[in-house]
């Protein structure tokens, strides 16, 4: 299983030399949005994955390691926060009343190639864009010892309440943990979010994060894990040097998963008492039915890290301001229709469903 992925990586990454991922033109018209054939204002989506990417592995292996990454060219801006560290951000302007937000996932950082094919995307269609990195994951280390975690949602609030006088409307796009954090900012203090905060789009969003932590240790979703951790430990080698007191020689010995590491480091810097408190508290599940903007909330039923164990139907069908949109097939933060841009489809869902908020659709 494990040869058949590796090899599985290295024909995508051929593919990726050939130019056969996300070409560099990202552009769509208004008509071209609303005629294409995935989506569906009224409800759920009609999306279909090319036929190689039924395989839920390929096709989160191939988002994740062969699409290119499109031609978005940000303004790099470092901004001081209130506790004395960084949060690196990019910029891309039209002198619009209108922000996006983008929010990436695990590991990730502000230019992940799903965050660049999000944003021209949106910037076609006249919207300002604001990316950003999690602390330690830009281009350089934060300043703290402790990073990020996965529900800490301070950091979106200061980027929303720096921007909330500047634009009309400002709306949030997740990916992955991205999502987790949109939805859980969104609902633990509803009352607090902005008025020109006007809704949300989660993609293959985790609810509950000890659950994925659990079935990232399972099976072929091992080699997740094991990128996610190479990850981890490469980053607290480059903080053992700026805090050398900090970390012993063995610092990353038998860590082996989630709760491994998360015991050992995100648990105490935030104050947890061990990883499975962390993953309660950090998971947005218990503030779904408090969300007051509407958010859609965009998964696949094949995506391996939830196993089908990811979906809040009570909590929506509670809830009017909650939409889910649960395709069979999508892999993890995939989407494909094929090996193009144009079938690069989670994004084009994502604007359709905030565009409709815009234009005040009555059923989105």
């Amino acid at each position: 299983m494990f040869s058949r992925t590796r090899d599985y990586i290295a024909a995508f990454s051929v593919l990726n030399k050939k130019r056969f991922g996300v070409r560099m033109d990202v552009t769509l018209s208004e008509s071209e949005l609303l005629d294409n054939d995935a989506l569906n204002f009224a409800g759920e989506s009609n999306y279909a994955p090319f036929p190689l990417f039924r395989n839920p592995h390929i096709h989160t292996i191939y988002a994740r390691f062969a699409r290119e990454v499109v031609n978005f060219n940000v303004q790099h801006q470092t901004i001081e926060l209130p506790d004395g560290d960084i949060l690196e951000t990019g910029w891309v302007r039209n002198g619009s009343k209108k922000l996006l937000i983008l929010v990436h996932g695990l590991e990730g950082r502000a230019d992940a190639p799903y965050m660049r094919s999000t944003g021209k995307i949106f910037h076609s269609f006249g919207w300002d864009v604001l990316t950003w990195s999690f602390r330690g994951c830009g281009l350089q280390p934060n300043r703290q010892l402790r990073s990020y975690n996965s529900g800490y949602t301070g950091d979106l609030s200061h980027l929303i309440e720096m921007n909330k006088d500047h634009y009309d409307e400002i709306v949030l796009v997740g990916f992955s943990v991205g999502g987790n954090l949109c939805l859980k900012y969104l609902g633990e203090a509803p009352e607090k979010v902005p008025a020109s905060v006007k809704g949300a789009v989660a993609i293959s969003s985790p609810i509950d994060l000890g659950q994925t932590a659990d079935e990232l240790k399972k099976g072929i979703n091992k080699i997740y894990l094991a990128y996610f951790l190479k990850s981890f430990k490469d980053k607290l080698t480059i903080k053992r040097q700026i805090y050398p007191d900090a970390f012993g020689s063995d610092f990353f010995r038998a860590i082996r998963d989630f709760e491994d590491y998360d015991n050992r480091f995100t648990a105490p810097w935030f104050d947890y008492r061990n990883a499975r408190e962390y993953w309660e508290d950090a998971s947005c599940e218990r503030f779904l039915d408090k969300i007051r903007k509407p958010v859609l909330f965009l998964t696949a039923e094949d995506d391996t890290f939830f196993r089908g164990a990811n979906l809040p139907k009570g909590t929506a069908r509670q809830n009017e301001y909650l939409h889910i949109d649960a395709v069979p097939r999508g892999g993890h933060v995939g989407f494909f229709k094929g090996f193009r841009a144009s079938s690069s489809w989670m994004e084009l869902r994502a604007l359709s469903f905030l565009e409709s908020i815009r234009k005040g659709a009555g059923n989105l």
